[in-house]
């Protein structure tokens, strides 16, 4: 019941110290891997962010979901639902295009009344897809 980031920190001083390693050195280690990592990470992230924030507040994902819905009607929902993954996995990164797809599929299967997962399943699985081709 610890915050995620505490469990980690604590996790990695305490690997560290069983390891062997100088408590001077456990600091430093754990400094220069974070530092490293989310050196790589946080021009994808914020890029992600900023992107997917432009998607949620412009409607886009929910104009695809509703186009598509209309194309393919009631009857295939599940091959609207993959088609909304694809095109909207296009621009956005799979973290980012999960978060604001999820209530979406939530909202489909309340508006259908239908299974979430019955619904989800085909749009999270195009967002994967879609994230392994690009």
């Amino acid at each position: 019941k610890l915050n995620p980031f505490l469990s980690f920190m604590i996790s990695a001083i305490a690997a560290g110290l069983m390891l062997g390693l100088p408590a001077d050195q456990v600091a430093k280690s754990i400094q220069k891997g974070m530092g490293a990592l989310l050196g790589d990470l946080v021009i994808v992230i914020v890029t992600g962010a900023m992107l997917g924030k432009l998607v949620a507040e412009s409607g886009a994902a929910q104009r695809i979901a509703g186009f598509l819905m209309r194309f393919f009607g009631e009857k295939y929902i599940t091959w609207a639902m993959a088609f909304t993954g694809l095109i909207v996995g296009i621009p956005l990164f799979y973290n980012v295009g999960f978060v604001l797809l999820v209530p979406l599929a939530f909202t489909v299967s309340y508006q259908y009344r239908l299974p979430a997962v019955y619904v989800g399943m085909p749009l999270l699985a195009a967002l994967s897809v879609t994230h392994g081709f690009l």
